[in-house]
């Protein structure tokens, strides 16, 4: 048997399967903060928003607290149309809702560059204003420097892949720029 065509003669099936796209996963670890920008009285109940082109992740509260240790880790998976965007975090303090929590600064990284480079990232990154200006730092103890947050960031990519922009319809310009 098989399928019989309108001449009452076997006719053939193709099938074609779309082949699977798989992402690029980039790992982050919000480690601590340090500096942020608070009055002399002042504690925070902070936590940061981690977002990677639309996905979006938030660290634990960590409470009354002007140095917060976080300690968490997160997955993101990365395709080819994202390699144009920003991870952006942003540490947030809150009174009530997280709805409501007050902008304390933020860092933001190009997912290209971040991917291209291979290597983990492990260490301070300093914090920016909305204006993308570092926000000096404030805290109770007077130090000096900038607020800062530690970050660790890392992907599954091995240093024998390649991300071949050509392939993706990306292109560098002159000055590096995609």
């Amino acid at each position: 048997g098989g399928f019989v065509g309108h001449n009452d003669e076997p006719s053939e099936i193709s099938l074609s399967f779309r082949s699977e796209v798989v992402p690029v996963v980039l790992s982050v670890g919000i480690r601590r903060a340090e500096n942020l920008p608070v009055s002399m009285a002042q504690t925070l109940d902070s936590f940061v928003r981690v977002v990677v082109a639309g996905q979006v992740q938030d660290t634990r509260v960590v409470h009354s607290q002007t140095a917060p240790v976080f300690n968490d880790q997160f997955s993101f998976n990365i395709f080819s149309e994202d390699l144009t965007k920003e991870m952006v975090l942003t540490i947030r303090s809150i009174t009530g809702a997280k709805a409501t929590a007050a902008y304390l600064g933020q860092c933001r990284f190009n997912l290209l560059t971040l991917l291209e480079s291979r290597s983990t990232k492990d260490g301070w990154s300093t914090l920016m204003d909305k204006h993308l200006k570092p926000i000096p730092a404030n805290g109770v103890d007077g130090t000096q420097g900038y607020a800062r947050i530690w970050v660790t960031i890392s992907c599954n990519l091995r240093d024998d892949d390649r991300i071949a922009l050509s392939e993706l319809g990306f292109s560098r310009d002159a000055s590096g720029r995609v």
